[in-house]
């Protein structure tokens, strides 16, 4: 089976690309709402109805339970969404929770949000190494440097305590920052970090819980 949207090759039983998140043909036949026509066919024999029900009323009824016209509101709403996903950070879809569990362990570095959490944790490392040598900030920043560093490897494995612990550390030094006069850049800094940290934890609490059952 492959993907209707990208392409890439999926097993039979796949509910959701593990590439793009695209809905597999599965997903949406399990969905599908059983749909009968509004319309009777033509039987002159037949005595028509002296309460007829008008035209327009049919039409509208009909757009209503159309399963396309469903789709086509689910993914409006699932846009909307996601334009409040970055402010709304510790907002997480459903379909986007479940294909993080489903391919937990095939998802791109890029696609996961561990692996996201990782990357934004080393970006910062690596520019508050260059802000220390360049004498923008103090050596004291160091220190932070080599928490995230140690923490970044439990937090890619997966462990909560890890990424519980980043989003505490995380959330202490923009609030500093923010006291000492960091403004408005602090608090865009402080969300951007905060969203993937979250979703990560998120995942491994539901995937903790599951793998229980």
């Amino acid at each position: 089976m492959y993907c209707k949207n990208c392409g890439t090759e999926l097993p039979k039983d796949a509910k959701y690309c593990k590439n793009c998140g695209e809905k597999t043909i599965n997903q949406l036949e399990t969905k599908q709402p059983n749909v009968s026509s509004p319309y009777k066919p033509y039987n002159s024999e037949v005595e028509e109805s002296p309460n007829p029900q008008p035209l327009q009323k049919i039409v509208t009824e009909s757009k209503k339970e159309t399963p396309d016209h469903q789709e086509t509101q689910n993914n409006s709403n699932k846009i909307k969404s996601n334009n409040l996903n970055w402010i709304l950070w510790w907002k997480i879809d459903k379909d986007d929770l479940n294909r993080q569990i489903e391919y937990y362990n095939s998802l791109k570095i890029t696609q996961s949000y561990r692996g996201i959490s990782t990357l934004l944790v080393l970006f910062s490392v690596g520019l508050s190494i260059i802000l220390i040598i360049t004498g923008i900030l103090e050596s004291y920043a160091l220190f932070d440097a080599v928490i995230f560093l140690f923490l970044v490897i439990f937090i890619y494995k997966g462990h909560k305590w890890a990424m519980l612990l980043m989003m505490i550390f995380w959330t202490i030094e923009k609030l500093y920052g923010l006291i000492t006069g960091g403004g408005i850049l602090t608090i865009v800094w402080w969300i951007t970090f905060m969203g993937p940290f979250y979703k990560a934890f998120r995942v491994e609490q539901v995937r903790g819980k599951k793998l229980e059952e």
